[in-house]
């Protein structure tokens, strides 16, 4: 049987596009997951090298110094990932699936006879760039990264067409389109009640535009609910976002915060409301362009979808006739299209949701990435 290694720096158990993809290997390979706090998982061999630590002082110094004269391998080659390298040289595998871009370097270099699948999850060259530090420090980095390393590997997968188009474009490869469809969980809509509950869930980040979302309740009519589920976040952001909804519930306004569920009760926990909510206004290229999971939850869940203009997340909800897009990225129109919704809309576009998520969900990425497995 074949040995496929899943890389990765975050927990493999839990970050859900490493592990759906285990899922759709699962049987058919030997499968090994190496992450960062790796958590136990059926079938799989699984290890894990730790974080980076905080850097102090001088390691700061050393960073700029680095990053001023373009010394790329002192990035990639740190502490804790020397500690994958034993592994690598342990080990032979057929196939390893990498999926973080640091990362990219180290499989390509003790690959040995294996062929390499990066599933680029972000359009790296312009990750975080409403972040002053990173534009400064890691831009170059990263597309130092992409311009030497995509190029070498034997498949490159991403999220959103919008990237798999401009990876194309920008470094002369030929990305594959791998959305992050969830599991199927076969749950039919939930009665559409006089009160109509809107979910929204995502990161706390200041990024993401949290405060609007928050402010979104202030235009609501008096039969919405608006319930936000926020997943990490520094805690200092926390207090601030959870001050704004006390004022608003204070004010007798109908807006709740939920604590985090865990990863397989999302679709199950969301199928209990009426709308998914995706507000995004495009500080980065990278949010105006990706296509996150939540908004495949929400269809899985069978809820209707409002979402601002992004264009692949409207292509999107389009094609699949579940839910309606805002004229534009403000607070106003998105209050106003939902405020325009009738029970009968909502009802409509959560059937469609439900017909939709038979089709985009996991089980129907697995032949592909079979497919890209047996071509290579």
């Amino acid at each position: 049987m074949q040995k496929i290694l899943i890389l990765t720096a975050s927990n493999p158990a839990s970050n859900p596009r490493p592990r759906r993809m285990i899922e759709n290997l699962r049987g058919d390979f030997e499968l090994f997951a190496m992450g960062i706090g790796s958590e136990k998982i059926e079938g799989v061999q699984t290890f894990s090298f730790p974080s980076y630590l905080k850097r102090h002082f001088w390691q700061e110094v050393c960073l700029y110094r680095d990053v001023l004269f373009s010394k790329w391998e002192r990035l990639i080659w740190t502490k804790n990932r020397l500690e994958i390298v034993p592994f690598l040289e342990k080990y032979d595998f057929d196939f390893i699936i990498c999926f973080d871009l640091p990362l990219l370097p180290i499989a390509l270099k003790y690959k040995k006879g294996a062929k390499i699948i990066f599933d680029a999850q972000e359009f790296f060259p312009l990750w975080f760039t409403s972040n002053k530090r990173w534009n400064l420090l890691f831009k170059r980095f990263y597309e130092s990264l992409c311009r030497m390393y995509l190029p070498q590997a034997d498949c490159v997968l991403s999220v959103s067409p919008s990237f798999v188009k401009r990876y194309a474009q920008e470094y002369q490869i030929n990305p594959v389109y791998y959305p992050s469809w969830p599991y199927f969980y076969d749950l039919p809509p939930s009665e559409v009640r006089s009160t109509i509950k809107i979910l929204y869930h995502g990161s706390l980040s200041p990024n993401r535009s949290i405060e609007k979302v928050i402010e979104l309740s202030d235009l609501l009519e008096k039969r919405f609910e608006l319930h936000c589920v926020f997943v990490g976040g520094e805690e200092k952001y926390r207090k601030k976002i959870e001050m704004m909804i006390q004022k608003r519930q204070q004010k007798g306004q109908k807006i709740f915060s939920h604590s985090p569920v865990a990863f397989e009760e999302i679709i199950p926990f969301g199928n209990a409301f009426d709308i998914g909510l995706y507000f995004m206004p495009p500080k980065t290229y990278n949010l105006l362009c990706t296509i996150p999971n939540k908004v495949f939850e929400y269809i899985a869940s069978s809820l209707m979808l409002v979402s601002t203009p992004n264009p692949d997340v409207a292509d999107m909800i389009e094609e699949n006739g579940v839910g309606k897009i805002a004229q534009d990225f403000s607070l106003q129109k998105m209050a106003y299209l939902i405020n325009a919704l009738t029970q009968e809309e909502i009802e409509h576009y959560k059937n469609a949701s439900y017909r939709a998520s038979s089709v985009l969900n996991n089980a129907n990425n697995q032949p592909k990435i079979l497919d890209i497995i047996q071509d290579l």
